[in-house]
């Protein structure tokens, strides 16, 4: 493959996961806020951690995007606000698990277009994706055995 020419699934696989990217990013900046303002300041730093991982790899995406010649651009979607911790993980949860299947597809649709850095770039992404959703399963899991206000007072 050529600098420039790259598999239109693949561009179209990217585009959607630069999408999914720049929102979790921007959800994770939100929840920290959110966790800041009910006081939970040792959870905000994760927060912060998660979104910087997301911009990382939005950068990364994006980059991938460039050397295939494909404009990026991305409609962001809508940002939450949720009514307890227990929904924020939720939520974060979910779009964890949408991203790694994101990955996953990607990976497939690379490899099928015999384009292996872009497997190998979206390999490394999924599996962060992976840690971070399995994260965020704890946390559901402590939450729902301890009770939310056991385990918030456990963060204030």
């Amino acid at each position: 493959m050529k600098v420039g020419q790259g598999d239109p699934k693949v561009i179209a696989n990217l585009l959607e996961m630069l999408a999914a990217e720049y929102n979790l990013n921007l959800q994770y900046r939100m929840n920290a806020q959110t966790l800041k303002y009910i006081g939970l300041d040792k959870m905000v730093g994760k927060m912060k951690k998660f979104a910087d991982r997301a911009h990382c790899f939005y950068n990364l995406i994006t980059d991938r995007l460039l050397v295939l010649g494909a404009k990026p651009k991305v409609n962001v979607g809508a940002i939450g606000e949720y009514d307890s911790v227990t929904d924020l993980f939720k939520a974060s949860l979910e779009a964890e698990q949408a991203l790694c299947t994101l990955g996953i597809a990607g990976i497939q649709t690379a490899v099928a277009a015999g384009d292996e850095c872009t497997a190998e770039k979206l390999r490394h992404i999924e599996e962060r994706h992976e840690k971070q959703a399995a994260w965020a399963a704890q946390q559901i899991n402590l939450i729902a055995s301890l009770g939310e206000s056991i385990y918030l007072s456990e963060f204030l």
